[in-house]
């Protein structure tokens, strides 16, 4: 958080300028920008912001949520989208002896 108190010149923001803005603090137009930024500034690489609702998902899946809650903490209208979710996120799922899931979803 350091690094958002000062502009690039290192003069400071103001208390009201945006944590997930641009470098002078202004907001961004769209969350794909302020995504990318972050991830840029974090220094973190090939994470998606689409990979947070797969890992999300998973994360249900392997807590025997109820489908039809997830579908609702997903935001899906349909209870299809979030079966493919599921099985995209789930495709290196394997059930252990005691019943339980385990997801490995990392883009190959």
């Amino acid at each position: 958080m350091e690094m958002r108190r000062t502009d690039p010149t290192g003069h400071p923001l103001p208390p009201e300028a945006y944590v997930f803005g641009n470098a002078v603090g202004e907001p961004l137009t769209t969350i794909k920008t302020a995504w990318r930024n972050s991830c840029r500034r974090a220094g973190i690489h090939d994470l998606h912001f689409h990979d947070l609702g797969r890992e999300f998902a998973c994360r249900l899946l392997e807590s025997s949520a109820d489908l039809h809650d997830e579908r609702d903490f997903l935001g899906h209208a349909n209870i299809t989208t979030t079966l493919r979710t599921e099985y995209a996120g789930a495709s290196g799922a394997g059930a252990g002896a005691d019943g339980s899931v385990s997801c490995d979803h990392r883009r190959r």
